[in-house]
């Protein structure tokens, strides 16, 4: 084949197939222009998802919040799967001695959960931190904790809850 045919006949391959890369699975995602009928349909107001629907609450409504999961061994044990893995890192697990992990410089690290002052608030008496309270520290986050409550749902938040009070008493 002669340098001036193999040349036609690239030149001619790449006009005719041009075209492919305007087919629709070739959109620009990054700067793509939204087309009716191949977009997701914005969720209609109130609706509820299949899976069910859990309700958006404030920080102050999450702190009146009393413990809808029962205490239970299978609860407990959740909660301490769940916090080896979102908490431990920082808290360590609770315990009477006050370990604490990762103690650096100024920054005293993160509270001991077995410390007195997160206790359940004994009848009338000041101090201590309702399960409300520790719920909303979880799910909202707190000063220089991390907000968890993206990633857990309200019973795996309550499971934790219920961990940390097993291990205060």
């Amino acid at each position: 084949m002669s340098k001036h045919a193999a040349f036609v006949l690239l030149f001619a391959g790449t006009v005719f197939l041009a075209p492919a890369y305007s087919l629709p699975f070739n959109d620009d995602m990054v700067n793509g222009q939204l087309k009716t009928g191949q977009v997701m349909r914005a969720k209609p107001e109130h609706s509820i998802p299949v899976g069910g629907a859990e309700y958006q609450f404030t920080k102050e409504e999450a702190e009146q919040m009393q413990n809808p999961v029962a205490t239970s061994e299978e609860s407990v044990a959740r909660g301490k799967r769940l916090f080896s893995a979102n908490c431990h890192a920082c808290h360590g697990f609770p315990v009477k001695e006050g370990y604490k992990p990762n103690v650096a410089g100024a920054f005293m690290g993160a509270p001991n959960l077995s410390d007195p002052g997160f206790h359940a608030p004994a009848e009338g008496a000041e101090g201590g931190r309702t399960d409300g309270q520790i719920f909303r520290v979880v799910h909202f986050g707190n000063v220089l904790m991390p907000r968890v409550g993206w990633k857990l749902s309200q019973t795996e938040t309550w499971d934790i809850v219920n961990y940390v009070r097993s291990t205060q008493k």
